[in-house]
């Protein structure tokens, strides 16, 4: 995958959200990926379609538990997803390694240890 901004192809996925359809009841998965260079945000919901999303300040801290700066001058420094980041098995939060092997959602404060 690349950013639809500038091609970079380092995009890093930093949150992933599981929604019942109203429609039809189906399981519909949405993934957010912010580009590593430029800072563009944009969701892929399946079939390679993506869309640049925009959001107020409030609005991505609510949603994604860190700010776009916190997200960006994290993954800024890396080419691609980390060792130590991953989705929060709780609520699909973005989760930093916060001691050896001890994992930390930034949205809702979940702890996992992981060997």
């Amino acid at each position: 995958m690349e950013c639809p901004n500038c091609n970079n192809v380092n995009i890093v996925k930093f949150f992933q959200e599981t929604l019942d359809c109203p429609h039809c009841n189906e399981i519909i998965n949405i993934e957010y990926f912010m580009c590593n260079i430029c800072g563009t945000t944009f969701k892929y919901t399946g079939e390679d379609i993506f869309s640049e999303v925009q959001f107020s300040q409030d609005e991505f801290k609510n949603l994604f538990g860190a700010s776009k700066e916190e997200i960006f001058n994290h993954y800024s420094d890396i080419d691609t997803m980390s060792d130590n980041i991953h989705s929060c098995i709780k609520c699909g939060g973005l989760a930093f390694e916060i001691e050896d092997g001890l994992y930390k959602c930034t949205k809702c404060g979940f702890e996992v240890e992981v060997e």
